[in-house]
């Protein structure tokens, strides 16, 4: 749980913190 940008939607890569919030989804 560090930075898994595939493993986030883009509705929270489009909010500018998508990559880095992966443990709160």
């Amino acid at each position: 749980m560090s930075y898994k940008v595939e493993a986030v939607p883009d509705s929270y890569a489009a909010l500018g913190e998508g990559p880095h919030w992966d443990v709160d989804r």
